[in-house]
């Protein structure tokens, strides 16, 4: 779904397929990855990716486009869109 007249929000969407292939538009940095956790800066604010075997196969950020793959159990907007430092996002990780 397209936001009219947000030009910080064009260009941003993913699809899903059978759960094992996550093709990502609008991505700005990734900030971490595990083979259990993705966690992405998108035009529409940070993005958690969870799963397991997860791999990055194809990472391209001058279009914004990542393509991930493995078994894909949740994805999850934060609120807010702040972007956090590498400190934080190991706190919240490992508490």
């Amino acid at each position: 779904m397209r936001v009219p007249d947000d030009d910080q929000h064009e260009g941003h969407g993913l699809t899903l397929d059978a759960r094992r292939m996550l093709n990502i538009a609008g991505v700005t940095h990734v900030d971490s990855f595990t083979e259990t956790h993705i966690l992405l800066q998108t035009t529409m604010g940070p993005l958690h990716i969870r799963g397991k075997s997860l791999t990055i196969e194809r990472l391209d950020l001058d279009a914004g486009r990542v393509v991930a793959h493995g078994d894909i159990d949740s994805l999850v907007y934060q609120e807010g869109g702040r972007r956090r430092t590498r400190e934080n996002v190991w706190r919240q990780l490992w508490g």
